[in-house]
């Protein structure tokens, strides 16, 4: 059995269609039972919250492995608070609950964004240690620090595996998170910036997923990307593939600071997030790149070529 955190979100959905192909039974943690999406025998789901320990430790009693991918992904200034208790706190709870049952494994699912970006260091792998930078969002510090919960956790005798994904791509709801990608190239925006995408396919992140359970490595950390390329590049290949006009703005460090300033205008009278912040202007015109020797290596895995992935996921949102 398989406690899986996070199941309505694109990760955890394909996550789960992962581990039922393989045989695994999964009990799912959802927030609102109304929002179920599986109908299969093999999957309980759970009414529940991350920030209830006592609920936590009560349903994975039992479980032989714990996947926690919940959390919540934001950019704007009003939810750092939200996000920093969900993601820290909760992760805290599930290490918690997962030592106190004696958990086989526990696969925390991360960011590279958690390992930190050094202005003087573009090319990053594994051995990166954190550095305080501009570039490090609040999103990026709530990872950070829910990873030092999991690192305790391996120092009480916690087996663990974290999972550094770059930007997942996949089938989902294009209003949400990374998959918002897709359909800013299909709206026919006309911006780009200057900055590399590191992206994977989140087919490759779940088969990932499932071969870490059942490995013999632990306490490690493993950054999960495919390829890296310029935005313009990625955009035109979306753009080719949904017959639309491609982005042909580019946008330049003060156009973006402009931008972010609009943006936050908006958002404080419409109350809904910005589609631009300080945080993700600045991080646009990044050129990071994000090594993948290592999964390679230990998990033999062979990732789905980049243009495969936009054949398979431009398709299906045109026929959506």
């Amino acid at each position: 059995m398989v406690f899986l955190t996070g199941i309505t979100g694109l990760v955890g959905s394909f996550i789960a269609d992962f581990l039922v192909h393989n045989g695994y039974q999964v009990k799912a943690l959802i927030r609102n039972a109304t929002n179920q999406k599986f109908l299969n025998p093999n999957i309980t789901f759970i009414e529940g919250d991350l920030l209830d320990p006592l609920l936590l430790n009560h349903e994975i009693d039992g479980c032989e492995y714990v996947i926690h991918c919940a959390a919540i992904i934001s950019f704007s200034s009003n939810k750092i608070n939200d996000m920093m208790l969900v993601n820290i706190e909760g992760t805290k709870n599930i290490v918690n609950a997962s030592i106190l049952n004696k958990v086989k494994k526990l696969v925390h699912i991360s960011s590279i964004a958690a390992i930190g970006r050094d202005p003087k260091t573009l090319t990053i792998t594994e051995n990166a240690q954190w550095t305080e930078s501009t570039l490090n969002t609040n999103y990026a510090k709530s990872k950070y620090l829910s990873e030092l919960e999991v690192w305790r956790g391996t120092e009480e005798g916690l087996d663990t595996i974290i999972l550094n994904p770059s930007v997942v791509l996949g089938v989902g709801n294009w209003n949400k998170s990374s998959s918002k990608l897709f359909k800013y190239v299909f709206d026919e925006k006309p911006f780009y910036t200057k900055g590399n995408i590191n992206i994977v396919d989140v087919r490759d992140l779940a088969a990932i997923v499932v071969k870490a359970l059942s490995s013999t490595k632990t306490n490690e950390r493993y950054i999960v990307s495919n390829a890296v390329v310029t935005y313009k590049s990625f955009f035109d290949q979306m753009a080719k593939r949904f017959n639309k006009k491609s982005p042909q703005i580019l946008v330049t460090p003060w156009m973006a600071a402009i931008a972010w300033r609009v943006e936050g205008i908006k958002a404080f009278f419409t109350q809904k997030e910005p589609l631009v912040t300080k945080e993700t202007a600045h991080q646009s015109q990044s050129a990071f790149v994000y090594v993948n020797e290592k999964v390679i290596a230990d998990f033999n895995h062979q990732f789905i070529p980049l243009s495969d992935t936009l054949d398979w996921a431009c398709q299906a949102y045109l026929a959506k």
